[in-house]
């Protein structure tokens, strides 16, 4: 019987330049699929069956890691950095008001919005000085600076409050790390592994660009799948590029061949990086979750976009 990742491929037959190819040539019931298309600035398109795309199948990767990183830390942000805290606290509740039919004149109440907006250090300065703090920043920078102001510490037993503060400066695009270790039972299945190999590096390795070697042009983006587990159980992909891929030809902890100096175990590793962060809409929350390219579907904020997968959604399809 034809396991999953064989009746993707045989179903994709009819594009003559669509290359596979999977190791061992016999899968078993799970797989992870690699999709490897040309890059595109076109984010938000969708994968097709094109000239030039290349698919291979191989084992489930030895680690699977789902890591969200964030950007969150400790800040100083000082008396005016309080005070623009305060001042945005402040800020908020008015434009509540505003949305509940308060007027723009009430709200405002003379500060000056407009040299706030072209200048956001003004901005902090106006909500400063409305809070009493616009005398003693103005006496520090007319002596000097932070030297003086940790002289004048030093002199009183007494420093400045930091107001620390825990702030979010966004998300990291998502990496992640595979590897397999691969013993080829057979010539042709060292063979089979060796074009695998040689294909990835053809795809994850830039070309020349514009006929000239002042260009280099972007290699293939890499579209991922886990094949043969329910929708649900497994996590999801956005688009990918390559990081670095590696091929340790003693991978068995040491040299080992076998009949005509085949190598006996080769391991692969592969870290790529996804090209769009993941927001709270990408997993059914509120949000401005555009149309992105997402590689899975785990919830109400997907949907499959790869059109070598549509013929998978049911799982017991196979």
């Amino acid at each position: 019987m034809p396991t999953p990742a064989a009746k993707i491929i045989d179903r994709k037959r009819y594009a003559s330049t669509y290359t596979e190819k999977s190791f061992p040539t016999v899968l078993g019931p799970h797989s992870i699929m690699l999709n490897f298309s040309s890059y595109t600035s076109d984010k938000r398109g969708t994968i097709k069956a094109e000239p030039g795309i290349t698919s291979i199948a191989l084992p489930i990767p030895t680690n699977l890691v789902d890591t969200f990183q964030m950007k969150v830390g400790s800040t100083d942000l000082g008396a005016v950095g309080k005070a623009a805290q305060t001042g945005a606290f402040n800020l908020q509740d008015k434009a509540l008001a505003y949305f509940n039919g308060a007027s723009a004149s009430d709200l405002l109440g003379g500060v000056n919005t407009k040299s706030a907006i072209n200048n956001g250090v003004q901005a902090a300065t106006v909500i400063a000085q409305k809070m009493g703090l616009g005398l003693g920043k103005n006496i520090i920078e007319s002596l000097g600076g932070e030297a003086i102001l940790k002289g004048i510490g030093s002199g009183l037993g007494a420093t400045t409050n930091p107001f620390v503060a825990l702030t979010f400066d966004g998300i990291d695009l998502k990496s992640h790390q595979f590897d397999w270790t691969l013993a080829p039972e057979s010539a042709a299945d060292s063979a089979n592994l060796q074009t695998i190999i040689n294909l990835i590096k053809r795809s994850v390795t830039p070309g020349y660009k514009f006929g000239q070697r002042a260009y280099l042009s972007y290699p293939d983006v890499v579209d991922i799948f886990f094949i043969g587990s329910e929708e649900g159980y497994m996590y999801s992909f956005k688009r990918c590029m390559v990081n670095s891929f590696s091929a340790n030809y003693a991978g068995g902890g040491g040299v080992a061949f076998v009949e005509g100096g085949r190598p006996a175990v080769v391991t692969l590793s592969m870290a790529l990086t996804e090209m769009e962060i993941w927001t709270t809409g990408d997993f059914g929350g509120e949000g401005n979750n555009y149309d992105q390219t997402v590689t899975g579907k785990i919830g109400a904020g997907f949907d499959y976009t790869a059109d070598l997968l549509n013929d998978i959604t049911d799982p017991m399809d196979f």
